[in-house]
């Protein structure tokens, strides 16, 4: 246990310390692209994008919140003292991961099982989720096929 422990959070650990770091401008490009996707999927009129674009901030706002706590708490963990833990230790750190998956979890809930239906209706949450997996796919391939450099004027 305590070696498969110690596995799970040096993956977790490389994970984050490799990952990319964006830009601002490269984030609020995808942010863009992000609204104009949902926008677009779950075709929401002028009247329920302004009631709902607020909510969704907030939304997205609690989750961004836990996941950079969650970060923060695993990078705070120096991957040579985890293999100096012991069981107990490691089983802390174990629970407090899924303490911040149920949080996440939770905040998921709230919001799809009553914040989004006082602005959308039942099948616009549902395409609002569906959505959400579609723009992560396309992100995805984004990164796999990424567009070719522009060509630039000699």
């Amino acid at each position: 246990m305590k070696k498969l422990s110690i596995l799970f959070f040096a993956i977790c650990l490389a994970q984050i310390s490799t990952a990319q770091k964006l830009s601002e401008e490269q984030k609020q490009a995808i942010l863009a692209k992000k609204v104009a996707f949902i926008t677009n999927e779950l075709q929401l009129t002028p009247t329920e994008a302004e009631t709902f674009w607020p909510v969704y901030n907030q939304y997205t706002a609690e989750i961004e919140s836990l996941k950079k706590a969650q970060k923060n708490e695993l990078l705070s963990v120096q991957q040579d003292s985890l293999m100096n833990m012991n069981s107990t230790q490691l089983q802390a750190l174990i629970d407090k991961e899924f303490v911040y998956e149920q949080q996440e979890l939770d905040v998921k809930k709230k919001y799809f099982d009553g914040e989004f239906e006082k602005v959308l209706s039942p099948q616009k949450v549902v395409k609002l989720y569906r959505a959400e997996q579609l723009f992560k796919i396309y992100l995805l391939k984004q990164t796999q096929n990424p567009p070719p450099p522009p060509l630039g004027n000699k």
